[in-house]
């Protein structure tokens, strides 16, 4: 193909938060050179839903159809000259902010339904609570939205969270729109206790959102210690609990069977004990898995967690050192 084509395809192309946060902005910001002279190389994947996602976020950035060449499945394709953006993301690791400057962009095309309260079910993925159809029917009943989002088209999301109260859910890649609702907007997340991510933190930081996480023991079944595909053992009256301190709800739990009738108050209590991962061992894989080259920790004291870290090198600042781990 001649010309200049732009690559717009990197590992993760058939999953829709990759493809918004790492794929899209690299369209958005060579746009006026895709409406002058050059053409964009346009992933295409085995998923109906996920190709519509592309086709209708390039036209919301407004590339016109006879500037894009679609990529095939398993074909070579030859290009005359091909550009290939590097820098803008790297997954786990980094994302520029001018993606935000995107998503915003893409928002502003498209009108919002009010303020709301969403629920992103993951009610048939792997990755969910343990009884996420219970609470979703409480919230429902309290008028929030349960936003099953399977094959809604991309408009639809956009519409749906861009007036956003709050989005509320179990980790997963539906938490992505968070990009399009407001500065004001609360997100809260229900994770794995040792999944090393922090892909929704950081967008919601480049919003400048309030984000909370609630870190949920994980249910094993032969899976591998590190396996966060998993079911989260996360009771529906605990997860309520949640939503109402970190939310500032006041949310009731139904009575179910002979259980007697419990409240989640506006002051609710949390269990002192957290079953999850101890801070040192979650430290210790996310610095191993990331590959971390440089590690910097103020207030090292004895130096116990530094000791546990993974880093080409590490600095450690304290007035007081007391070390006594190598």
């Amino acid at each position: 193909m001649t010309g200049v084509t732009l690559l717009c395809e990197k590992i993760g192309i058939a999953n829709y938060g990759h493809w918004l946060v790492e794929m899209l902005p690299i369209v958005y910001l060579y746009c006026d050179r895709l409406e002058a002279d050059w053409f964009l190389r346009a992933p295409l994947v085995a998923n109906l839903a996920m190709n519509n996602v592309v086709r209708d976020s390039i036209e919301l950035i407004g590339i016109k159809p006879s500037r894009i060449r679609w990529g095939t499945q398993g074909m070579p394709q030859r290009y005359e000259r091909l550009a290939v953006v590097h820098g803008l993301s790297r997954h786990g690791f980094f994302y520029s902010p001018r993606a935000i400057e995107c998503f915003e962009s893409i928002a502003a095309k498209v009108p919002g339904r009010g303020r709301h309260k969403i629920w992103v079910s993951r009610e048939k993925a792997t990755r969910t609570l343990i009884d996420e159809p219970a609470l979703c029917e409480i919230l429902e009943s309290q008028g929030w939205i349960i936003a099953r989002l399977g094959d809604t088209p991309l408009r639809h999301q956009i519409e749906l969270f861009k007036g956003a109260e709050v989005i509320a859910g179990v980790l997963g890649a539906g938490l992505t729109n968070l990009v399009f609702a407001s500065s004001s907007t609360k997100i809260l997340s229900f994770a794995p206790s040792q999944m090393p991510d922090i892909f929704y933190w950081m967008l919601s930081q480049f919003k400048r959102q309030s984000f909370s996480e609630v870190r949920c023991e994980q249910e094993y079944r032969g899976r591998e210690a590190f396996n966060w595909d998993c079911k989260l053992l996360m009771t529906t009256e605990n997860a309520l609990v949640f939503i109402n301190e970190i939310l500032n709800t006041h949310y009731r739990v139904p009575p179910r069977g002979s259980m007697e009738r419990q409240t989640a108050s506006a002051t609710p209590h949390i269990p002192d004990l957290h079953n999850g991962t101890h801070y040192h061992e979650f430290m210790a894989l996310l610095s191993k898995k990331r590959e971390t080259k440089r590690y910097l920790e103020i207030g090292v004291d004895e130096g116990v967690l530094m000791s546990h870290i993974y880093a080409d090198l590490a600095v450690g600042v304290d007035p007081a050192l007391r070390i006594s781990a190598n």
